[in-house]
């Protein structure tokens, strides 16, 4: 009875080390324990193949490390696809079950992006005349205006409307909440190129970070 583990045993200089570990839970020696593990970048589709072979005696424990050197940034995910345990006769094989995995995330490179937000004079029209009224906190009084039926009552300014002898009304101003939509489009041409699908992911992840630095809202 073999028993199969797989665990992410950290950094090694650029290599990123998986360890794979057996255990004989029995007192029959295992002649062979084939064993094929494979490690996929689920962004690129990159898949890298290893083949471990070992013999373990009575109740006892082997492990191998599968360094991984990761080529681009993605989603790095190792499993073991198919193992094999042998007996020393010849006799027999068995399959054994293991649907374990480990991952790793593997970040593009991060670069600070020098945001530059766009002037009044550089919106439409309709933003800009919507930017004119749109108060610093939620409740400024930006205007003052006639009553007319309709308009809040909480909103009256009692003061100037004795004073002028005719209702008059608060205009109130909307918070400003700039918010941003971050979308990535990932085009047909670059899904098999894994160089510049790290380009955009580079782009897009700076984009974000750097906004995330200046406390901008964004959602993606």
């Amino acid at each position: 009875n073999v028993e199969i583990d797989l665990k992410d045993a950290g950094l090694k200089d650029e290599h990123r080390i998986f360890e794979l570990s057996f255990k004989n839970k029995g007192v029959i020696p295992v002649a062979s324990v084939e064993t094929m593990a494979q490690c996929t970048n689920l962004r690129t589709g990159e898949t890298e193949s290893f083949a471990i072979n070992k013999s373990l005696g009575p109740h006892g424990t082997k492990s191998a490390d599968l360094e991984i050197i990761p080529g681009h940034a993605g989603r790095y995910e190792l499993s073991v696809s198919s193992a094999v345990m042998r007996d020393p006769l010849g006799l027999w094989k068995r399959k054994i079950e293991f649907d374990g995995h480990e991952g790793v995330t593997i970040m593009p490179e991060l670069f600070v992006m020098n945001i530059v937000p766009a002037g009044v004079s550089a919106m439409p029209e309709s933003d800009a005349e919507s930017a004119k009224v749109r108060g610093s906190v939620s409740g400024d009084m930006i205007d003052i205006k006639e009553y007319v039926p309709g308009d809040p009552v909480r909103n009256i300014h009692w003061k100037l409307s004795e004073k002028l002898d005719k209702p008059l009304v608060r205009v109130l101003g909307s918070p400003v909440s700039d918010q941003y939509l971050i979308i990535l489009d990932n085009p047909a041409e670059l899904s098999h190129d894994p160089v510049a699908l790290d380009a955009v992911a580079s782009v897009y992840a700076s984009l974000i970070h750097t906004l995330q630095l200046n406390d901008i809202t964004c959602y993606t």
